[in-house]
This record gives structure tokens, C-alpha cells and sequence, in this order.
């Protein structure tokens, strides 16, 4: 596993509760999105929009669905934040 930004991880975990309605202390950060049942379109773009304002970013839908779950998004949201240093 690659090393990851915790607080950007807790971001994540966060804003992914949100839009599952389910509590932060429930979720895996490892667990894949696939398993998530609950995720449905409407809530997968909560998510895309929270996180966009949240870190001041635009994420591209399509390399978020190559993120297999919460440790890979925040590593893709960090290496966005880091290109815009």
C-alpha cells in the first residue's frame, strides 16, 4: 500500500459516510467501493462535489472510479493538491 495523508484520508472518510448515511466508525478505509450497496449515483456524486469544495479541487470522474476505495482516492486527491503547489 502506498503511504497516504491521513487528514486528507479522514476528509475522505468522511464526506464518504455523508453520502452513504452510515457512520465514519463503520467503514474499512481499505474496504472496497464496490461493496458499498449503498452507494448509488446520486450519493457517488454528493461525494465528487464535497470533496471538490472540500480540498479546493476538480476531481476527474473517471480516476475516481479507478480508485478501488478510500486509501486510493486520498491518494489521488493529495497528488492533485500537490500539482497545484
Amino acid at each position: 500500500m502506498n503511504k497516504f495523508n491521513k487528514k486528507i484520508s479522514n476528509k475522505v472518510l468522511i464526506s464518504f459516510a455523508e453520502a452513504l448515511k452510515i457512520n465514519s466508525s463503520d467503514i474499512n478505509i481499505e474496504r472496497k467501493f464496490s461493496e458499498f450497496s449503498t452507494l448509488d449515483s446520486l450519493g457517488f456524486v454528493r461525494l465528487i462535489v464535497s470533496l471538490n469544495e472540500q480540498f479546493d479541487i476538480e476531481l476527474n470522474t473517471e480516476n475516481v472510479l479507478k480508485c478501488d476505495n478510500i486509501v486510493q482516492l486520498s491518494i489521488y486527491i493529495e497528488s492533485l493538491m500537490d500539482s497545484k503547489n
